[in-house]
């Protein structure tokens, strides 16, 4: 398929092929020897000029009709660290303490497991449940004690109280994970805000990536509407002055052939055809034989 057939060459335009813009289309457009560049698409669309720049323009304002209306996103951050346990060890003759498992993985293991629950799809769902926003991450930064929590929305007191849910999240699995082992929370590791949930200035970014694509959508629209529009010009153009020649040329085959060919009756003989302005054998005879010598004295 030939998007553009046109080749820019400064010698002269050859009549004489035909190509086709699309195929199935079967659309005729010139062709100067080969496959389309960038000079002869931009000699295209200069010449084109009373096309080119309300079509643009056109698409232009399409393009910013539908991407007025991309809301700037929003991001609240907050960040928590995990603390071991604060209960004092117990003298040699009083009970041990019972074991804590999630001590002895450490924090930093404990840390890398909230973050897996605060992602997972039921806690999602919880959080969709009270208003938050599914757009949001939780993770655990080179496997330290740490951490870090990003939401992201259009409505920034959606991501503000995001921020906030997963905080409380955060510390309900924590809790909830250790509590079959002890309910004394001096005793289980716990999660203090080191950074309550802030939220930042708008983010234009989205915006600017959807104009920058729609733009970008528009210039190539334009030039293949315009380019599809000078093909058909000049497909129309050379079937009417193809259709002209045609119709000229078998005039004038029509005018030879009558002038050539005239059929008449002569008065003795039945029908002959013979060619006017040459006379026949028997005149040729006739007029040679009635012809006196010419005798010099």
């Amino acid at each position: 398929m030939i998007l553009a057939p046109w080749r820019f060459d400064a010698q002269r335009l050859d009549t004489t092929k035909t190509t086709t813009l699309f195929e199935p289309l079967a659309v005729p457009g010139p062709v100067w020897g080969g496959n389309v560049d960038v000079w002869s698409a931009i000699v295209v669309l200069v010449r084109r000029f009373y096309i080119t720049v309300p079509l643009a323009a056109l698409t232009l304002f399409g393009a910013y009709s539908l991407t007025r209306d991309v809301a700037p996103e929003y991001h609240a951050t907050a960040t928590m660290i995990l603390i071991g346990p604060t209960a004092q060890q117990p003298p040699r003759d009083a009970p041990p303490l019972p074991v804590n498992p999630f001590v002895q993985l450490g924090t930093a293991t404990v840390a890398t497991t909230m973050e897996i629950d605060a992602q997972n799809s039921q806690s999602m769902q919880q959080i969709q449940s009270a208003g938050g926003t599914t757009d949001y991450k939780v993770t655990n930064a080179n496997r330290s004690p740490i951490i870090d929590i990003q939401t992201t929305s259009k409505n920034p007191q959606q991501a503000l109280s995001t921020a906030d849910q997963l905080v409380t999240l955060v510390r309900q699995n924590l809790a909830n994970r250790q509590k079959p082992y002890t309910a004394d929370a001096r005793q289980q590791i716990t999660a203090q805000v080191i950074a309550s949930p802030d939220l930042a200035g708008p983010d234009t970014k989205a915006r600017t990536r959807a104009e920058t694509i729609a733009i970008g959508a528009a210039i190539v629209v334009t030039i293949l509407l315009v380019l599809l529009i000078d093909a058909l010009i000049v497909g129309a153009r050379r079937r009417r002055q193809l259709a002209l020649e045609e119709d000229a040329a078998a005039r004038h085959a029509a005018s030879r052939q009558q002038t050539k060919h005239e059929v008449r009756l002569e008065p003795a003989g039945g029908e002959r055809a013979i060619e006017r302005g040459r006379p026949s054998e028997q005149a040729r005879e006739e007029g040679t034989s009635s012809r006196a010598p010419i005798v010099r004295s």
